[in-house]
C-alpha cells in the first residue's frame, strides 16, 4: 500500500500552482509517474523541465468535457492505467452580499464541484487498470477545505463548494470500497499560494505549499479518511464545528465584517 515502494502512476489535475505543484514535484522527487494537469502550458513545462523522465505535461480545462475526454484517451494510450489522482484543482472567490453575486457562486461551483465530478469521470475508468489492484488498492484523493467543517463571513460561495466535495466523496467512498478503490478528501488550514495571496485578512498558521505537499505525502500509505493539517489550526475549528448552531453562528458573526444592526428605540 506504501506509495514509496514502487513507483505509481498518478495524475494531478491543478498542478500548475500551489499545492497540486508542490505535490507533483514532490511524487516525481520521489520516482513516481506524475500527469501534471492545468489550464496554464507555460507552468507544466516548466514542471516537465524539473523531472523530464517523470513528470508530463498534460493541459486540461477541467471544465471542458471534451478536453477531459481527450486528456483521458492520452493517459490511457502513454502511460495504460492511473494508480492514483489527486484532484488540486480549485478556485476561490469571496461573496460579498451586499452586491450579490449568483454568476461567483456558478463560477465556484462549478470549478470546485462539477470539475471534480468531471475529473473523476475521466480517472475512474483508468484507476480500474491499475495492474496491481490486488496488492495495491487504487487511491482517489481530493482537496477540500477545513472551511467546509464551519460556516464562516463571506466564504458562503467556497464553503458550500467544499462541503459538497467533502460530503460527495464520503458518499462515492461507500460504493467505490467495494471495487477496492480508496478515497480520501484533504482538509487544509491556510497554505501559501497565489490564491490565497489576495487575501486581506490575517491567515493563522500560514504554511507553505511545500510543507503543505510533505504532509500529504506522508500520510499517502495508512490513507485516512481526512487529511487535514496544520493540526494547531485544524483541530480548534473541528471542534467549533462540535457547537450547538447559535453558538457558531454567534462565533460567526462576530467574525463578519458587517456592522451589527443597531437596535431601533420604540417610539
Amino acid at each position: 500500500m506504501n506509495f514509496d515502494i514502487k513507483a505509481r502512476t498518478v495524475w494531478i489535475p491543478g498542478a500548475s500552482t500551489g499545492i497540486g505543484r508542490a505535490l507533483a514535484l514532490r511524487l516525481a522527487r520521489f520516482g513516481h509517474k506524475v500527469i501534471a494537469s492545468a489550464r496554464n502550458e507555460a507552468a507544466l513545462m516548466q514542471l516537465h523541465q524539473e523531472y523530464p523522465e517523470n513528470l508530463d505535461a498534460l493541459p486540461l480545462d477541467i471544465n471542458n468535457s471534451t478536453a477531459q475526454q481527450t486528456a483521458g484517451q492520452w493517459i490511457e494510450k502513454t502511460h495504460g492505467h492511473l494508480d492514483a489522482v489527486i484532484l488540486a484543482a480549485g478556485v476561490c472567490e469571496y461573496l460579498d452580499t451586499d452586491q450579490f453575486d449568483a454568476q461567483l457562486v456558478e463560477r465556484v461551483i462549478s470549478t470546485n464541484v462539477i470539475g471534480v465530478a468531471k475529473s473523476l469521470e475521466t480517472a475512474l475508468p483508468l484507476l480500474r487498470k491499475s495492474p496491481d489492484a490486488d496488492s495495491f488498492r487504487p487511491y482517489i484523493l481530493v482537496i477540500s477545505s477545513c472551511i467546509a467543517w464551519m460556516p464562516l463571513p463571506r466564504a458562503a460561495a467556497y464553503g458550500a463548494s467544499k462541503a459538497a466535495v467533502t460530503h460527495f466523496c464520503e458518499s462515492i467512498k461507500a460504493d467505490l470500497h467495494h471495487e477496492g478503490i480508496d478515497v480520501s478528501v484533504i482538509s487544509p488550514g491556510f497554505v501559501k499560494t497565489p490564491m490565497t495571496d489576495v487575501n486581506n485578512f490575517k491567515m493563522p498558521l500560514l504554511i507553505s505549499a511545500e510543507e503543505a505537499a510533505e504532509e500529504i505525502h506522508k500520510k499517502l500509505h495508512k490513507r485516512p479518511w481526512d487529511i487535514h493539517f496544520p493540526k494547531g489550526f485544524t483541530w480548534p475549528l473541528w471542534c467549533l464545528s462540535r457547537l450547538p448552531a447559535f453558538l457558531r453562528q454567534l462565533i460567526s458573526r462576530n467574525l463578519s465584517r458587517k456592522r451589527p444592526v443597531q437596535d431601533v428605540p420604540s417610539s
